[in-house]
């Protein structure tokens, strides 16, 4: 018997190798390198002197899933990145955390 076109199938898929934690962000947050245009980066919140402030991170990007993607270098887990109105924001500007 074989699959036709409208039946339905089910089926398992086995995994391969180990599985492997990365960094996601959501897509949202990625914005054009200001260094190189073909480049990627995030904006990270940074606190300087009692201030919370923006800088940009050049970031390799992997895999996507649903509304989010991997970023396999740049940004640490744990690193607070701007997820809204990412395009408005300039490098070195003062920032307000909205939880």
């Amino acid at each position: 018997s074989r699959l036709r076109s409208g039946m339905i199938a089910s089926l398992r898929v086995a995994a391969t190798g180990a599985t492997v934690q990365v960094t996601v962000v959501p897509l949202t947050a990625i914005v054009r390198s200001k260094e190189a245009a073909s480049s990627y980066a995030v904006f990270v919140v940074e606190d300087q002197g009692g201030k919370q402030v923006a800088r940009q991170r050049s970031v390799t990007l992997g895999e996507t899933e649903g509304n989010t993607i991997a970023v396999t270098s740049g940004v640490r887990a744990g690193e607070r990145v701007i997820t809204a109105g990412a395009p408005l924001v300039a490098d070195g500007e003062a920032v307000q955390v909205i939880p």
